[in-house]
């Protein structure tokens, strides 16, 4: 099935600016933190109806202390719905992922600084909130959405999946095979006749389809003119496409034989946390996390599967370790080089067992190895999440039956074509006679395409709509937090989109939506805990000296 296409539908209008300035339902809590105030809202958002739940579970949640998030994988098995996970050939060795990333790290540094600079000569003191990591998600799905429009095929000079759809858009958006690393797998970076295609799975790279749109409204919402905002978006394509040719080229390098050197990690056991280390960075994670990520590995991995031929076998044993060790690192690098934890928020472990029981869900559409709570997951990377379970792009991914949970990065073209995707599934589902079901949870944005269509659709059997101080999620970057939960700064929307078939099998009755609303309500945080987490923004922001 084809991935959505963007021309087939008229582009989003952002809000506009009111007469006078306004906060949207985050920005209090964004000023409270230190945030630079805008001149008028981002989103247009739903106002549901407090019911007290929040606030009793912030109580209860006092009162217990925090508890483990998703670092427990409930099933490993992919099941029969699902594809397995991405093929040996398709993932790079663990030296050469961890070489890579470590420049693709310095690379997004490089750029964040440069918007956090051009930002400072236009009069704005620390750039938008989020606006780095929202240019970055709306290029690289625009320029993921030409790839598919244009034909370009997987395997030609790091083009990446090309209708593999959202490959690089990141935080669980899609993913195709690993771009610009694929120049390391051994195959060809040129075919005779055929132009070099600039490809990262991370990076966007400059050109005529380059949405900028996203970034010139970040902007313009903090006081910079339309003009001036455009010259700042075109001079941050241009870096990140510099970027990316110095990323082909270490590429090349590595497939041609050059040794990756400063790859060595080193493993240190604190008392409640796990750090690796490696070139002078340092990654951390819990104990809990660990032990997940090394489980997933031992599943998944192409090298862990062999491991039985060689098994006691000391040599062998070790290259093992250090391999799970530099792919493990890799991952944590990668995310940690997105920013934006967020992306990155996941339901709960009540709500997700919530699913299972009620309708029989055990596969995420939009996860990492990080946040899933089932071993059965589509997520952004398969260069780095691969080894450790992903199935790849969810727009690549086209289940005719089964039961699915979608919570996509709150970002306004990954909603709207997982909209279109998921409908067209329905829609096929539908005409097969066959039993389809998808959980999705979207921010209460009243003016997002892929709300109003989900909303309107006859496929939507039921929508749950939980106001903001009555539900949380489990934090993006729980797996190295003692505080698992955080506070949903939106309401969320909980569409029940079904197939006639799936309705009779699994229905959505008002005992289910009590329920939902209960687990949803498990996952605040504890006035303690968030106490500490708006510390700990204030701090990052100003070490970050401005930086998105």
């Amino acid at each position: 099935m084809s991935p959505p296409s963007p021309h087939k539908r008229k582009k989003r209008k952002l809000p506009s600016p009111p007469v006078s300035a306004g906060e949207d339902a985050g920005q209090a809590e964004q000023a409270k933190a230190g945030w630079r105030k805008t001149l008028w809202a981002a989103h247009s958002t739903t106002d549901a109806v407090e019911e007290g739940r929040g606030e009793e579970s912030v109580r209860r949640a006092d009162l217990r202390g925090a508890k483990a998030c998703l670092h427990s994988v409930f099933s490993l098995q992919p099941g029969s719905k699902s594809p397995w996970p991405v093929s040996k050939q398709s993932v790079i060795s663990g030296a050469c992922a961890l070489a890579m990333e470590q420049h693709r790290a310095a690379l997004c540094a490089r750029l964040r600084k440069l918007l956090a600079k051009s930002c400072a000569q236009l009069g704005i003191q620390t750039v938008p909130l989020l606006a780095f990591e929202r240019w970055r998600f709306s290029c690289k799905w625009s320029e993921d959405m030409q790839s598919c429009s244009t034909g370009r095929k997987g395997g030609e000079a790091g083009s990446g999946s090309g209708c593999g759809a959202g490959a690089g858009a990141g935080a669980g958006a899609g993913g195709g095979p690993p771009g610009v690393e694929a120049g390391v797998t051994g195959k060809k970076q040129k075919s005779k006749g055929k132009k070099q295609v600039l490809f990262d799975t991370l990076l966007p790279v400059s050109s005529s389809h380059c949405d900028d749109q996203q970034l010139c409204a970040d902007l313009e919402r903090a006081g910079v003119s339309a003009e001036a905002a455009r010259q700042v978006a075109a001079s941050l394509a241009t870096a990140s496409t510099a970027g990316v040719k110095e990323l082909q080229e270490l590429a090349h390098q590595l497939k041609s034989g050059k040794e990756a050197k400063g790859v060595e990690v080193e493993l240190v056991q604190h008392a409640h946390s796990v750090s690796l280390q490696c070139g002078g960075v340092v990654v951390k994670l819990t104990h809990e996390a660990w032990e997940k990520l090394q489980a997933l590995h031992s599943h998944f991995s192409p090298a862990a599967a062999g491991k039985s031929k060689e098994a006691g076998q000391p040599q062998a044993e070790l290259k093992l370790r250090s391999e799970m060790e530099q792919r493990t690192f890799a991952l944590l690098l990668r995310y940690k080089t997105m920013q934006g934890a967020g992306f990155q928020a996941a339901a709960g472990p009540a709500v997700f067992e919530l699913l299972r029981k009620r309708l029989d869900v055990e596969f995420e559409a939009f996860a990492s190895p990080l946040n899933c709570y089932f071993g059965n997951y589509c997520s952004a990377f398969p260069d780095v999440d691969g080894p450790f379970g992903s199935r790849g792009s969810f727009f690549g991914f086209s289940p005719s039956k089964g039961s699915f949970q979608a919570n996509p990065p709150f970002v306004h073209c990954i909603i709207d074509g997982m909209a279109d995707h998921i409908l067209s599934l329905l829609k096929s589902a539908e005409a097969g006679g066959r039993s389809l079901s998808f959980a999705v949870f979207l921010p209460g944005w009243e003016e997002s395409a892929g709300w109003n269509l989900l909303k309107a659709s006859p496929f939507n059997k039921r929508m749950v709509l939980v106001a903001a101080k009555d539900h949380g999620f489990c934090d993006g970057s729980s797996h190295q937090s003692q505080d698992p939960f955080r506070r949903s700064p939106y309401d969320t929307g909980v569409f029940f989109m079904q197939s006639d078939k799936a309705t009779r099998r699994w229905p959505v009755t008002d005992e289910l939506e009590e329920e939902l609303r209960s687990a949803m309500a498990e996952c605040m945080p504890s006035a303690a805990a968030e106490e500490r987490q708006n510390k700990g923004r204030k701090k990052n922001r100003k070490v970050a000296g401005g930086a998105a």
